[in-house]
């Protein structure tokens, strides 16, 4: 996990603020995509490492099932505008 905060543009932000902001994107249904088409390259790998990081640690417990879905939702996203960046 700190190999993935010490590159690109989220290195800036404390775990707590990269806490904060994706719950925002898990949370919120509008202006996550036009955030996200904002962000560089860079940001948007290193956002998808640390999606993919919570993703790998999240078991499907009772109750995890939708948070879950929402950070496969979220990577699937942040790889669909960085296909179309390319």
């Amino acid at each position: 996990m700190r190999s993935v905060l010490n590159k690109g543009i989220l290195a800036r932000y404390q775990l707590r603020e990269i806490v904060n902001i994706l719950n925002n994107l898990l949370t919120t249904t509008e202006n996550v995509y036009p955030f996200l088409q904002g962000l560089t390259d860079t940001s948007l790998a290193s956002l998808e490492d640390v999606v993919n990081t919570c993703l790998s640690i999240a078991s499907p417990k009772e109750g995890t099932h939708e948070l879950i879905n929402r950070l496969k939702a979220l990577v699937s996203t942040i790889k669909a505008i960085r296909t179309t960046k390319a």
